[in-house]
């Protein structure tokens, strides 16, 4: 069976002095559409001890969700550079999901942009897949990827209107990431379903999204 660990934004609780994981309810619509088949929990931001976390609980496979943007909480950075770690070793299948895209382009070497005018968080906007396919799009995010600024071994395969990457995969790695959210849409759209099916149940993930 594939077990699955999504990892967790960091959150201020207003009124006490303690921070905490968390990880919005909309994804467990999705892997119930998505990946109804497989074990999934969410994944403290444990920082060094996220791999003890791992092997406890056999994970094996990953989603890095969304969230603050990469270099703003060094203890999900760490944690999130560790999965990666031990994904990449095992030849591990993960999803990046918009913060969890550009925590994989900069893993591999790329390199994140600001967007013009604080890019288009809250909005939504077109993108164009290389086989030809549009589709719209939710956005939340102020920096994004350059086809310049991509990390060694990764390709793009969606573009935005402004030819920023949207979407891309490793060359010869179950890894996949996309800069929007596919649980927040509603309904779930079929290619982000089958990019999901495609990476942790079909293992031809890279194929799904070109």
């Amino acid at each position: 069976m594939r077990r699955i660990g999504i990892t967790c934004r960091i959150v201020e609780a207003p009124g006490y002095a303690e921070r905490r994981d968390a990880l919005a309810h909309d994804w467990q619509a999705f892997m119930a559409a998505a990946l109804p088949e497989a074990a999934w929990l969410p994944i403290p931001n444990l920082g060094a001890h996220v791999t003890d976390f791992i092997t406890a609980w056999g994970l094996n496979g990953f989603i890095l969700s969304g969230g603050e943007t990469p270099g703003d909480c060094p203890q999900r950075d760490l944690t999130e550079g560790l999965i990666l770690d031990i994904a990449v070793s095992r030849r591990l299948p993960v999803l990046g999901v918009c913060r969890g895209a550009q925590c994989i382009n900069r893993y591999f070497g790329g390199a994140l942009s600001p967007l013009p005018d604080g890019g288009h968080p809250g909005k939504r906007h077109g993108i164009r897949t290389l086989s030809g396919s549009t589709r719209e799009v939710n956005s939340y995010h102020a920096f994004g990827m350059a086809r310049g600024g991509m990390g060694g071994g990764l390709a793009p395969t969606a573009f935005s209107a402004e030819g920023d990457v949207e979407a891309f995969v490793h060359e010869s790695l179950p890894v996949a990431a996309v800069m929007w959210h596919p649980e927040r849409e509603r309904p779930h759209h079929p290619s982000d379903v089958r990019l999901a099916r495609g990476l942790f149940v079909e293992e031809s993930g890279c194929d799904q999204q070109r």
